[in-house]
């Protein structure tokens, strides 16, 4: 029996052919293939085993196979391909599908092999160096990209993707001019391409500060309902750029689309504080509260952005929540408890920290933060065990010659007798001193007298 199923007698190569069809249709993959590579084997151009081959080898996820298989494919004649009509107007589109596959398995530079060998064929096709710029674009190749995108737009000057995709590889190789022309170019052909004007609005944001941006961000707002995305970009650059009512807009325009969205509850609570409105904030922080997701960097993050629109017993709560989240995660939660002792919310500080110092219980920084802030609340409680436990570890370093990670002047909130505060800050010091020896060495810094005797 041979690899496709039948007798080894003479079988004629369009019934292997077509076997392979039909193993393919039934879900044969394998066998399938096996049929198409005996058609190619007596046939070496057969049409239809090098395009049915081409694709299923990518799916089988034998990429040499597919690409060999395919380049054969485009480098036939075109009087083969018209040999066989019902594939010639199914090869353009099988490249594209491949092309998606390929994109899909992140196998990008076989697909611009295709596409490259197809635009030899088809030099007008604009649609062709849109699409090898695109996979250029993928794998952050942005000074090619530009060069396919820009014979892209000489091909199809009113294509409004291709002066798109031109200005965003130009604006990542730092080709500030032409690539706001070649987008502003993409937003004068297609006003409601958001992606070109969202690559605009950060270069003028760039260039000239998020105000120049602030026209684009409105008629984002006005054109844009159902990405909440792009949405809540705009109402927090509305916010930020004092527009508190267009950003309310913006928010309620979100809720309406997704009630539950933790960003526009949020955001519109803050608006609505900006306006003077708390009484109709607090529900909204409320609601904001009572969705808060289950991702610590997004908490953070949209705390500091409204660190000065929201109270403080919001923010609180953020954090707090955002502890919970990250709580075996020393990582993360030590990114919160920073954020909480920074900002000075003692209880939500000294609960992370309580827990940082569980996980992490060698890390000496933690300590005396975590004893900051059970004195910023007036936690008593364990503060004179905790403090000997630093003592303990300063004195450790000290007497091993070790480095102090410890602030010195945190030693100070702990009671701690002059002689010994003197003695660690200037073994601090001395470290410090040793650690900028040979930098200052290297400078050869001299200072001249002046005749005033007075340092300028």
């Amino acid at each position: 029996m041979s690899a496709v199923g039948f007798e080894d007698s003479p079988v004629s190569i369009e019934t292997i052919y077509c076997r392979g069809l039909a193993l393919q249709e039934a879900g044969d993959g394998p066998a399938a293939m096996a049929a198409y590579e005996a058609t190619l084997d007596i046939d070496p151009w057969h049409v239809g085993a090098l395009l049915h081959g081409s694709t299923l080898a990518l799916e089988l996820d034998r990429q040499d196979t597919a690409t060999h298989l395919y380049r054969e494919l485009l480098m036939l004649p075109e009087e083969d391909i018209a040999s066989a009509p019902e594939l010639a107007t199914a090869l353009p589109a099988t490249v594209w599908s491949v092309v998606e596959l390929c994109d899909r398995v992140e196998q990008r530079s076989l697909a611009r092999t295709l596409l490259q060998a197809l635009a030899r064929r088809q030099p007008e096709d604009a649609s062709l160096p849109l699409a090898i710029g695109r996979l250029h674009m993928a794998d952050d190749q942005s000074d090619a990209a530009a060069k396919h995108f820009e014979r892209a737009t000489r091909l199809a000057p009113e294509l409004s993707i291709a002066w798109a995709g031109l200005g965003a590889a130009l604006l990542n190789t730092g080709s500030i001019v032409k690539a706001r022309q070649a987008l502003e170019r993409a937003i004068h052909l297609d006003p409601d391409d958001h992606g070109a004007r969202r690559d605009l609005i950060a270069l003028l944001t760039k260039q000239k500060g998020e105000a120049a941006a602030m026209p684009h961000y409105r008629e984002l707002a006005a054109r844009v309902d159902d990405d909440l995305g792009v949405l809540g970009q705009t109402g927090l650059a509305m916010l930020t750029q004092k527009d508190s009512a267009a950003a309310l807009d913006v928010f309620r325009k979100m809720l309406a689309r997704e009630p539950d969205s933790f960003l526009a509850a949020l955001g519109a609570g803050a608006a609505l504080i900006a306006l003077d409105e708390p009484s109709l904030a607090i529900s909204r922080l409320e609601h904001a509260l009572q969705h808060v997701p289950r991702d610590s960097a997004i908490i953070l993050s949209l705390s500091r952005v409204f660190a000065q629109y929201l109270p403080r017993h919001i923010l609180s709560a953020l954090l707090d929540a955002s502890i919970d989240i990250s709580w075996n995660d020393p990582n993360v939660l030590g990114q919160v408890a920073g954020e909480a002792y920074s900002a000075r919310y003692g209880n939500v500080a000294v609960r992370g920290l309580e827990r940082l110092l569980e996980l992490m219980p060698d890390d000496d920084k933690i300590l005396p933060a975590l004893i900051d802030a059970k004195l910023s609340v007036c936690d008593w409680g364990d503060g004179d065990a905790l403090s000997q436990r630093v003592l303990q570890t300063v004195e450790e370093r000290m007497a091993e010659g070790r480095a102090l990670d410890i602030d010195v002047w945190n030693l100070f909130a702990m009671g701690v007798d002059y002689p010994t505060l003197a003695r660690a800050a200037r073994y601090k010091s001395a470290h410090i001193e040793a650690e900028l020896a040979p930098r200052r060495a290297a400078c050869a810094f001299e200072a001249t007298p002046r005749r005033d005797r007075r340092i300028r």
